[in-house]
């Protein structure tokens, strides 16, 4: 161990002996006769080298660096001209929506104006004033939330506290706000407003929506619809003089003459509350609707329903005949209204 220090003095002197030693530079001018000396120490000599060894690959580094640093500008400014481009476009398109988006919405209004959903005085849609108080309204509620949460990561983490609270910097609107402040950009609360907007469309289509399906319900379920297929009248509702002699009656029904065979279909969706031979109109078939309703097909030749089953408008329930009390075939057609007779002439002239 002693040898081993003696030898790393003897080695250290040695170094810096020869380190001390100096190197004499002369400079000798053309037109002078003083002769420049300039003595310097190897220590010096190879610090001045590593000096200006360290600046040379410095520059290097640094040319290199500002090259990248160009380029990626470059990319940086490609890319956000992209985006500029692509904000543009997006808000062109978003005008374009917006704008049959409130024609559809007067149009919808027209049309429950229409239906008597509602009166022309109410207002179906909440106007711009209110939408834009209540989508700012929720994005500052929500924007809230988030720092709520930002500043409960940076509580639990440093070092995500460090990375959110820069997120949270770049996410602020205006470099005046406070970072305990966070406010969204216009086009935010534009898309926002749109998004309210569209609520109460797609509530005011599910609405008459409803309406339309009731309504198609309900016009299934009465009897406007022309039993048979084909016809023409012989004898309309009320008293008149009877076929069967110069006798006046009251004739209870309609009666639609065609040859044997002729097609019958149900008026409206009901149940089969009769099928079969049924006295004086021969064989019958009637049908019980909604709101009270009854249709009866008479003088049949044959029938394809049973008592008990639902049928659906338009659907066949027989053919023509000339069964029971009749003078030729024809279809014998009734319509009551909490079993009592009404003329069902309206019924199929308003078709």
């Amino acid at each position: 161990m002693e040898e081993i220090r003696r030898k790393l003095q003897r080695l250290q002197k040695k170094i810096k002996q020869k380190g001390n030693e100096r190197l004499t530079f002369m400079i000798i001018p053309h037109n002078e006769a003083h002769i420049f000396n300039l003595q310097l120490s190897k220590f010096t000599i190879v610090f001045a080298i590593l000096i200006a060894l360290t600046i040379l690959v410095t520059s290097g580094f640094s040319v290199k660096l500002q090259q990248n640093i160009k380029q990626e500008a470059a990319e940086l400014y490609s890319t956000e001209n992209a985006f500029v481009t692509e904000r543009q476009h997006y808000r062109v398109h978003y005008r374009k929506f917006n704008a049959r988006h409130r024609q559809l919405r007067e149009n919808l209004t027209a049309l429950m104006i229409k239906a008597e959903l509602i009166q022309e005085s109410d207002l179906l849609f909440r106007n711009d004033n209110s939408l834009s108080t209540i989508a700012n309204i929720q994005l500052e509620r929500e924007s809230e939330q988030f720092l709520q949460q930002l500043k409960n990561r940076e509580t639990s983490a440093q070092e995500a506290g460090t990375t959110l609270a820069q997120i949270r910097e770049r996410l602020l609107a205006n470099d005046n706000k406070s970072v305990e402040k966070f406010s969204y950009g216009s086009d935010v609360v534009e898309f926002r407003e749109l998004h309210l907007e569209l609520k109460e469309t797609i509530a005011a289509m599910k609405s008459f929506k409803r309406f339309i399906s009731e309504r198609e319900n309900v016009q299934k379920s009465l009897p406007y619809s022309w039993p048979i297929g084909g016809g023409h009248f012989t004898s309309f509702y009320g008293p008149r003089i009877s076929p069967f002699g110069y006798s006046r009656d009251f004739h209870t029904g309609i009666d639609l003459a065609d040859e044997i065979g002729t097609p019958i279909y149900a008026a409206a969706d009901g149940i089969v509350a009769l099928s079969g031979y049924n006295g004086g109109y021969g064989i019958s078939v009637k049908l019980q609707h909604r709101f009270g309703y009854m249709t009866l097909y008479a003088h049949m030749s044959s029938t394809y329903v049973y008592t008990g089953q639902s049928v659906k408008k338009g659907q066949m329930i027989g053919r023509v005949g000339t069964t029971g009390r009749s003078t030729g075939p024809h279809l014998h057609y009734e319509v009551r209204l909490y079993d009592r007779h009404i003329d069902p002439l309206p019924f199929l002239t308003s078709l």
